[in-house]
């Protein structure tokens, strides 16, 4: 028999039990003997039967299914990160769906919440904010129990998962400190994203802390696609001022400064030091460089927990909103070496 026309119907004939028997059976509930359940998995089995799940969530108003949104997602910061997500989701049974928002259309963006909050999906996650979504987010929080990353905008319905980047900044600035840097040059993401306005904040603070003197450091920005860093450290290079370490805001960024560097005639770490941020696993196809030293955040750790905690906020219910903020850590490779203060 065509495994696409199985029905409970057909099953129940197979078996010799009523419909119902072969529906809780199927549902796993407890008022079916073990012998019983036995007899009908195993007529369903020979029978080839696929579960028709679109139509078991009409009738229990779940699906099974977590939807999960982020800008780019060919960006190669998100491969840990979704390797968290779908270890979450096989853990707990559950399926994912992605969605993936070129650029940061809040249209598009919303567009997707609005398709994930008619059924389609049990609860949301989304990856990122930048500080203009929060009336869309406001939106989510009333349509749909979700999982916000990288966002602090507190709702009902809703979980936020941090990242401590301010303290991970600082505890960069105080690391190249040790090693004897004092003009550091920063090179930052588009501070209108939330953790890039928290990295800039840890940069001024940790500067700050350390008593490194202002005037011998620079911050630029690179607000487009991460390849326009190699011509603004191109650009940095031609000036009078001669920087001993660049720390940049993430791993894709110090790849780019890296290659400028190197393109110029300067070894890293010998002549200038680099440290990044993410301890991403993928680097931009076009870098052949030496291990990038980085602050690291545990992607992995955070995809894997927020569909685990959405899950269970799905099941079982928090008694209110909850939040968590995620350490991070220096991990040396290859890309920071130590300098004779002056």
């Amino acid at each position: 028999m065509d495994k696409k026309t199985v029905s409970i119907k057909d099953i129940a004939k197979k078996a010799g039990v009523s419909m119902s028997t072969v529906s809780r059976a199927l549902n796993n509930t407890c008022s079916v003997s073990e012998e019983l359940r036995d007899k009908v998995l195993a007529a369903a089995k020979s029978m080839d039967y696929v579960p028709n799940h679109a139509a078991r969530s009409l009738v229990n108003s779940k699906t099974n299914t977590i939807g999960v949104i982020v800008n780019n997602m060919h960006d190669t910061f998100f491969s840990n990160l979704i390797k968290g997500f779908e270890t979450g989701a096989q853990n707990i049974g559950y399926n994912v769906i992605f969605a993936s928002v070129l650029g940061v259309n809040p249209t598009i963006k919303k567009k997707y919440i609005e398709y994930f909050s008619n059924g389609t999906v049990d609860g949301l996650v989304i990856y990122g904010a930048r500080f203009d979504e929060n009336t869309l987010l406001k939106y989510l929080g009333m349509n749909i129990k979700c999982v916000l990353i990288e966002n602090d905008f507190h709702m009902n319905n809703c979980i936020n998962l941090l990242v401590d980047n301010t303290g991970g900044m600082k505890m960069g600035i105080h690391y190249l400190y040790e090693r004897g840097f004092r003009r550091i040059a920063y090179i930052s993401g588009n501070p209108s994203r939330k953790a890039m306005s928290e990295r800039l904040k840890g940069f001024f603070e940790g500067v700050g802390e350390t008593n490194i003197d202002m005037e011998q450091c620079t911050v630029q920005y690179v607000l487009g696609e991460n390849e326009t860093t190699y011509d603004i450290v191109k650009k940095m290079l031609a000036s009078d001022l001669a920087y001993d370490a660049f720390f940049c805001a993430d791993d894709a960024i110090a790849s780019y400064t890296i290659m400028a560097l190197n393109d110029a005639g300067y070894a890293v770490p010998e002549d200038v030091s680099v440290l990044g941020f993410d301890n991403r696993e993928v680097l931009p196809y076009a870098y052949r460089g030496k291990d990038i030293t980085t602050i690291e955040q545990p992607l992995f750790t955070i995809g894997k927990d927020s569909i685990e905690l959405l899950a269970n906020f799905l099941n079982e219910g928090i008694a209110s909103t909850y939040s968590k903020c995620y350490e991070t850590r220096i991990v040396e490779k290859e890309t920071v070496g130590r300098r004779e203060c002056q």
